[in-house]
């Protein structure tokens, strides 16, 4: 702007207000620089506090997610541990020896037998609701009888045949014998051959020849007595014979075949249809075949 002498007053107005706009510029540009300033300064604080702020809320969402599965869990778990109890109290009802089933490599329901052919040739003929595991490795022939009972038909070998039954066992070259688990022991009788029949625990064996039978326990081994193996391994062709009420191998047999059986007598009766068999005996015969007088106090 150009002032001329006739207009002074007019120009030393327009310097003046032009001078006030250049101050107040001035000063908006100090200001805005200051602001700039200021937000650039800020910046890596509200970052700072942003991202802590987010992992903040990650903690607290899971806190608060993990309150009410506590409850519920806490709620829950008492019923649960019932209906896991409740479960294996059936299942163990319904399968006693299931433990034994899962040990065993041969196994037989109740009211079924079975034959099997072993590694080395030999055969066994499993009793009704029967359980046997076998091991033929590192140059043995051992088998465990760990329900019920079998019968064995060893091919001869150099390589003695054993069968681990309660805390016995017997041993064989080659022989045809039966092994039963009665109460807390076993019983061995023997059809053909020789077996010796010792304990886990002590020294000493005792040696059985054909149409012999014994008992043994935790007490020791009873007498050796005479049997009718046409009786005593009766079984096989698909009947029993047994006397005496109650005794350990007459229930031991008879549970085998039929659940809930009640016996008030002794018969030779078919295994199939055994619930009628109760009540029409065949044949009678003495306790003292299968079980000695002294058996009890091996048993135990």
């Amino acid at each position: 702007m150009v002032c001329r002498p006739d207009r002074s007053a007019d120009c030393g107005t327009a310097g003046g207000i032009s001078g006030v706009a250049q101050g107040r510029s001035r000063a908006y540009r100090a200001y805005r620089a200051i602001e700039a300033a200021w937000q650039a300064a800020e910046q890596p604080g509200r970052r700072l506090a942003d991202e802590e702020a987010d992992e903040i809320a990650v903690y607290l969402k899971a806190m608060d997610g993990a309150r009410p599965r506590r409850k519920i869990g806490g709620k829950l778990l008492l019923p649960c541990l019932l209906i896991i109890a409740a479960l294996s109290g059936a299942i163990w009802l319904e399968h006693p020896g299931l433990i034994d089933d899962l040990r065993a490599d041969y196994v037989t329901d109740r009211g079924e037998r079975r034959s099997v052919t072993l590694t080395d040739g030999s055969t066994v003929l499993l009793d009704a609701d029967s359980a046997l595991s076998s091991d033929f490795s590192a140059g043995q022939r051992r088998v465990r009888l760990l329900r019920g009972a079998a019968y064995f038909s060893v091919v001869p070998s150099g390589l003695p045949f054993v069968v681990e039954a309660a805390n016995g066992e017997v041993s064989v070259l080659g022989t045809g014998f039966e092994v039963r688990l009665v109460d807390e022991g076993g019983a061995v009788t023997l059809e053909h051959g020789r077996v010796a029949v010792k304990l886990d625990d002590r020294s000493g064996q005792t040696i059985l020849e054909p149409g012999q039978q014994v008992l043994f326990g935790p007490k020791g081994v009873a007498a050796v007595t005479s049997v009718t193996l046409d009786d005593a391994l009766a079984w096989r062709q698909g009947r029993y014979t047994f006397t005496g009420r109650g005794s350990p191998m007459l229930l031991a047999r008879s549970s085998a075949t039929a659940r809930g059986a009640s016996l008030s007598s002794v018969a030779s009766w078919p295994m199939n249809g055994s619930r009628e068999a109760f009540r029409w005996p065949i044949r009678t015969q003495h306790w003292h075949r299968y079980r000695p007088a002294s058996a009890s106090n091996c048993i135990g």
